[in-house]
């Protein structure tokens, strides 16, 4: 928990929408797009990522299960200095 709130402590702006939403039975999936900004990261210039998260509700309507799923590797890592250069030459071998 305490990495997660010094990652949200250096986010400059932090916008999250919601694309669209499916359900079956007690199991909820919710696609979404977040576009956020932090000084380390691509210049400071916004970053957009897209994902979806999978939640599981108890027979009380309660969160018994969360689960995101994102490329971290493109909208995280991928903005780093030096590190984004790595992926990228990575990924790059995979597309051929």
């Amino acid at each position: 928990m305490t990495y997660f709130h010094a990652t949200a402590d250096t986010m400059t702006s932090y916008e999250v929408t919601i694309n669209d939403t499916a359900s079956s039975g007690n199991e909820h999936y919710v696609r979404w797009t977040m576009v956020f900004s932090a000084p380390k990261l691509n210049g400071g210039k916004p970053v957009e990522s897209v994902g979806m998260s999978h939640i599981r509700l108890n027979a009380d309507g309660k969160v018994v299960m969360h689960q995101d799923f994102w490329d971290s590797g493109t909208n995280i890592y991928g903005q780093i200095p030096v590190l984004g250069g790595v992926i990228e030459s990575i990924r790059r071998r995979f597309e051929k």
